[in-house]
């Protein structure tokens, strides 16, 4: 039986980015599940589906399949809240096919491996290459293969009744491509921020109605050394020699598009290449540094002394939040998280590598999430205060600027003109689909929308942007090519197809969430 005989591993990644049948389900629509807070009260199991236990065996298998997915997916820097869920989601997905009675055969199993071209040589599948290439473990990687087809079995039979007919195809393909081009005025939000009124006793009001929107999240105070990579631009100098070996083992890198030409060491490559050995040389000059002071400070368990021993200053971020920029750092997810990973006074055990250099940090402080006093708040609850007053008033003055230009057109005054008085821009887009973008407004969707809905002639409705309330004018429509369709139809129907059904997936994957009753032991508490 080939499941018996295909075993043994060489090169897991290239196989599996070669299966290229990597599901992730639904993730737009996680959330539904509960997790425990409380450490103490921990079970000995990671979860719960339908009342049935999940040990932690099964759950960290499960974590390591949906870790070695989203890697090759997404890169190495996927979050573990992300590999968590979607650990959870194949569990579920899995016990709920069992529940419905589906299977995956031997049969199927092999059929489906068979049929793919990274296992086979001059279009058969090669038994011999099969089991060079998995080796010890073709056993995990069936099983995990048989687990997908599972699933895309139950993906399948939830699926199975959605349709999409030409009618439909070409009611989306006309929303896709057809483009209008407009007129339009803006009533922008900051023009009636001066008007809205802000004594104390208001904002204080305010600031009582939506003190949970004022909420401060969990913050820490990260204490670090920097080894930053500009330390040693003095120190590195990169010959001519090394540029000219660099250009010729990377040949191909500096061919232009398009042009089998080889290409010529000009000054402008010779700089690339000299900032690039450079950087390189840095970094490795920096780790060296990095990895002598971490076991100092392993050692020392201080940052002090290792710092003053190598003449490297410990510096404090203060508190920010995991939503916040790193004081004195800059926007880095990898500091923040290892520093939001720590316990109080630990430090932590490995380099943490930045745009700017390497860091070795320990955790001063932290501040569980917490309803500031109003007195701290002032400032931001004035600044939102103010943003959503003027939403209001602006809205008012643009609907009582609509109902007069309304009647004014209806005498043959251009809307160019009948805005002028009210000190208002006419301006024109170009001819635009719904997938467009118009500067100051925003996503052209919902102005597209609005522009077809309109008569040409006609003023719209005024409608909310993302920097004003806008009323416009249509002046001109495209239609789709009528060719164009027929030759895209059948692919724009499959594509039509998978996203109806992705989404219905979606939903009923939302709802067995909840018919699952699941509890989660696993989540960063």
């Amino acid at each position: 039986m080939l499941l018996k005989f295909l075993r043994k591993r060489k090169n897991m990644k290239r196989i599996m980015w070669g299966l290229a049948i990597i599901i992730i389900p639904a993730f737009v629509v996680w959330g539904a599940g509960t997790s425990a807070k409380n450490k103490g009260n921990r079970p000995d199991y990671a979860g719960k589906l339908f009342g049935k236990k999940i040990s932690h065996e099964d759950y960290y298998n499960m974590w390591n399949v949906a870790r070695d997915y989203a890697v090759k997916s997404f890169g190495n820097n996927v979050p573990d809240e992300f590999v968590d869920q979607m650990a959870w989601s194949r569990i579920m997905l899995l016990e709920e096919a069992k529940r419905q009675n589906l299977a995956v055969t031997d049969q199927e199993l092999i059929e489906k491996i068979v049929s793919f071209p990274v296992f086979q040589k001059r279009g058969a599948f090669d038994k011999k290459f099969y089991k060079s290439m998995l080796g010890d473990t073709a056993k995990q990687f069936e099983e995990k293969f048989r687990d997908d087809l599972l699933i895309s079995k139950l993906k399948d039979r939830i699926t199975s009744s959605i349709s999409v007919s030409d009618e439909e195809a070409k009611s989306e393909y006309k929303k896709k491509f057809e483009k209008i081009k407009s007129s339009y005025a803006l009533i922008p939000f900051a023009d009636s921020e001066k008007e809205v009124e802000m004594a104390d006793p208001v904002l204080e009001n305010f600031y009582n109605e939506n003190k949970a929107s004022f909420k401060k999240s969990e913050q820490i105070n990260i204490k670090y050394l920097e080894i930053q990579y500009s330390m040693f631009d003095r120190d590195v100098a990169i010959k001519d020699e090394q540029i000219k070996r660099f250009f010729e083992e990377h040949l191909n890198e500096f061919k232009k598009p398009d042009s089998e030409a080889n290409p010529v060491l000009d000054d402008a490559i010779k700089n690339s290449i000299r900032e690039r050995l450079s950087f390189q040389n840095k970094v490795s000059m920096s780790e060296e540094l990095g990895y002598k002071v971490m076991d100092q400070v392993n050692q020392k368990k201080n940052l002090e002394e290792p710092g003053k021993a190598n003449s490297i200053q410990v510096n404090e971020t203060g508190f920010f939040s995991m939503e916040e920029e790193v004081p004195g750092i800059g926007w880095s997810y990898e500091f923040a998280k290892a520093g939001f990973e720590l316990e109080k006074n630990r430090i932590n055990n490995m380099l943490i590598k930045t745009d700017k250099g390497l860091y070795i940090i320990q955790l001063k402080d932290k501040k569980a999430p917490y309803v500031p006093d109003y007195s701290e708040v002032k400032d931001a609850v004035k600044k939102t205060y103010i943003k959503e007053e003027s939403i209001k008033l602006s809205q008012k003055k643009s609907a009582d600027i609509f109902l007069d230009i309304s009647n004014v057109i209806k005498n043959n005054v251009k809307f160019e003109e009948a805005v002028k008085k009210y000190g208002l821009q006419v301006k024109q887009t170009d001819l635009i689909s719904r997938d467009g973008y118009i500067p100051e407004i925003g996503p052209a969707k919902e102005f597209v929308d609005r522009a077809f809905s309109a008569k040409t002639g006609q003023i719209s409705e005024p409608f909310k942007s993302l920097q004003g309330w806008v009323m416009l004018e249509p002046l001109e429509s495209k239609d789709i090519d009528e060719v164009k369709f027929i030759e895209e139809k059948d692919k724009f129907k499959e594509n039509l197809l998978a996203n109806k059904k992705e989404a219905e997936f979606n939903k009923y994957f939302e709802g067995l969430q909840k018919r699952a009753e699941f509890v989660s032991y696993t989540g960063k508490q």
